[in-house]
């Protein structure tokens, strides 16, 4: 059984464990919200730039369409392949974005598992042996009880023997 001092130092150990954990877990969540956020910034440039592009081609279309039905048919062509290169893109970025996720994602989860193995099954083993020290008390305040009701039933009984006693005394 551990005593105080052994209990105190096993407290100071998981605080001390708990800290270097935070810290830890802080320093990799700001380095990779860094990183999320530089290629999101990436991103958004990228598509920002994107979006330009096409609002200005829009434009010319709409300008283009007075010119001739030549120029218009070689629009047409360039419109379908700058919307195959959007939809390229697109879908290289939404596998980057999903891949990145889903790396950070497995990370979290390991850090989580340890996390729980190394501190919430020895707190709850812990708590467990805690639980058994204090059924143990309940069952001896149990015992208790039932002590108290036979000697309410002693005492009961001593008076009704008192009185006949007495009852038989003055009968004599």
């Amino acid at each position: 059984m551990l005593d105080e001092r052994d209990l105190q130092l096993l407290a100071q150990m998981f605080q001390n464990m708990e800290e270097r954990l935070d810290q830890k877990m802080d320093q990799k969540l700001t380095q990779q919200k860094r990183e999320i956020e530089e290629s999101l910034d990436q991103k958004m440039d990228q598509k920002l730039t994107q979006q330009k592009r096409e609002i200005e081609e829009s434009l010319d279309q709409k300008m283009d369409q007075k010119l001739a039905q030549q120029k218009r048919e070689i629009e047409e062509s360039m419109d379908q392949k700058l919307a195959q290169q959007k939809r390229e893109i697109e879908e290289s970025l939404d596998q980057k974005m999903d891949q990145k996720f889903a790396q950070q994602r497995k990370e979290i989860l390991s850090d989580v598992r340890l996390l729980l193995d190394t501190e919430v099954q020895t707190k709850f083993n812990l708590l467990a042996e805690n639980q058994e020290i204090i059924l143990q008390k309940l069952e001896r305040l149990d015992d208790m009880d039932v002590m108290d009701t036979r000697i309410s039933a002693l005492e009961a009984m001593v008076k009704k023997l008192n009185r006949d006693v007495d009852k038989l005394k003055k009968a004599l």
